[in-house]
């Protein structure tokens, strides 16, 4: 019961701070933050709460990989969104999304070897990302759009969490990238602001999952040694750090490109 009302609390708060954030700060600070371990996060604490360390550990190995479908999710999505709409754009991107899972669920790397090759497939997908037209869309949100998100994100995360004995550690942890805050970002956004928008938001989303990998490694390597709370303390704090490296880097790159 305890861990039902943690689920209820942390999901809607990390989806709605998002949310905030991707208003008052653009789309592409929303992809940022969308890209952190917001649900992967909570549902690798919570396995760790339902199923042990060891569990927490595997299914932790499988999230960094997991990381590769959600960026071929976001620029499969992103690619379609300029010609086609919502439905397409969804279907597509997440048979993609599926197909890669059930594609690199068939190996089991060490943790080093995982970590490094998702870095080089998040760098291809980055480098091969669709273009936008930069502007400004001044666009009133419905009353619907949080409450929407809040909602699925958190049915999801129970659902993953509840199942998860079932799938074993690799496939839960594979699966707890599935593109559900992507999915609902990047539609929300498609249908109020275009593509440009969607596409900026996801392109936001692939550069944080650098740090998201980071996260994920020292859980799965630290977390049978420490206790959980300093594991994920330690674990959020390298993120956070990482991911204000990227923004303060890719703030001064743009700088330059303007002079």
């Amino acid at each position: 019961m305890q861990i039902l009302a943690l689920k209820l609390i942390l999901t809607p708060l990390l989806t709605g701070a998002a949310t905030w954030a991707g208003r008052k700060y653009g789309h592409n600070v929303s992809g940022l933050l969308i890209g952190l371990p917001l649900n992967a996060g909570p549902i690798a604490l919570f396995l760790a709460l339902q199923h042990g360390d060891v569990f927490a550990s595997e299914s932790a190995k499988g999230i960094i990989f997991g990381a590769v479908s959600l960026a071929i999710y976001s620029a499969v999505y992103a690619s379609l969104s300029k010609k086609y709409g919502l439905v397409a754009c969804v279907t597509v991107g997440w048979i993609a999304y599926l197909a890669a899972t059930a594609f690199l669920n068939l190996f089991d790397f060490g943790l080093l070897t995982t970590f490094l090759l998702t870095l080089v497939a998040l760098a291809v997908i980055l480098v091969l990302f669709p273009g936008y037209k930069h502007g400004i869309t001044d666009i009133v949100p419905p009353k619907w759009d949080i409450p929407l998100r809040v909602v699925l994100a958190t049915l999801f995360i129970i659902g993953l969490t509840y199942i998860s004995g079932n799938l074993g550690p690799r496939l839960s942890g594979l699966l707890s990238t599935f593109p559900i805050f992507g999915t609902i970002f990047a539609t929300t956004t498609h249908y109020l602001y275009g593509s440009d928008a969607c596409i900026r938001l996801l392109r936001g989303v692939i550069i944080s999952l650098f740090s998201f990998t980071a996260f994920f490694v020292i859980i799965a390597e630290y977390i049978q040694s420490l206790s959980v709370v300093y594991t994920f303390f330690f674990a959020t704090a390298i993120c956070l750090l990482l991911q204000i490296a990227i923004l303060y880097i890719g703030r001064r790159f743009r700088n330059l490109a303007k002079t």
